[in-house]
């Protein structure tokens, strides 16, 4: 038996009425005496204590699984640093700047700290498509650059000026790419000092 019905069952009794039958006990019932009404009372108090303490717990638990699906999938389905975040004006220049320029979507998503489909929906919106499956990773009429060819020239002395002439790209698209393949910031210092010092000879074999 529940609980709940031994509260509603000893509760009829204190009211009088018969829990089975719906019938009107006698005035001289048993019920009626006063400690036999008081032990019927303090049953329906702890009762309706272990209702609500079990009722607290449940939710609880409840609780506790939704906290751990939900932790989960955040842990399965990580989100970049700026996923969800207000874009700038700036930003959409910027965007509209690295794709045309030919940054692959795939760069520019990991340089803005999003995802690529943020980054192709922000575009939509820019006006470049209609939709975003109509956005191609690579802006079309842009050659893609060979990232073995690029890191070679790079390490071997080429200055980001340069290698955004001989690529057709802007100095900011070459550093899109330049951070998408793991070499460094999206600064003027793209690579340390000293690695360039050290290759800066072998630029000349070129």
């Amino acid at each position: 038996m529940s609980p709940e019905r031994a509260v509603e069952i000893i509760e009829n009794l204190v009211d009088g009425i018969h829990p089975l039958t719906g019938e009107i006990l006698p005035e001289s019932n048993i019920c009626e005496e006063p400690g036999i009404m008081d032990a019927l009372n303090y049953a329906i108090q702890v009762l309706n204590e272990r209702i609500v303490a079990e009722r607290a717990i449940e939710q609880y638990r409840r609780q506790q699984v939704k906290d751990t699906s939900l932790k989960d999938d955040k842990t399965k389905r990580k989100q970049p640093e700026n996923a969800g975040k207000p874009w700038l004006p700036e930003d959409d220049a910027e965007l509209l700047k690295l794709y045309k320029a030919g940054a692959s979507v795939t760069e520019i998503a990991k340089q803005y700290k999003r995802t690529k489909g943020a980054i192709r929906a922000r575009l939509v919106r820019l006006g470049m498509a209609e939709h975003r499956s109509d956005i191609l990773d690579v802006y079309e009429g842009i050659d893609p650059i060979d990232n073995d060819d690029l890191r070679y020239r790079l390490l071997h002395g080429e200055t980001i000026s340069e290698l955004a002439q001989r690529y057709g790209r802007t100095e900011k698209a070459i550093r899109a790419r330049l951070f998408y393949m793991g070499l460094g910031g999206a600064g003027p210092d793209i690579i340390p000092e000293w690695k360039r010092e050290t290759n800066t000879e072998s630029k000349k074999e070129l």
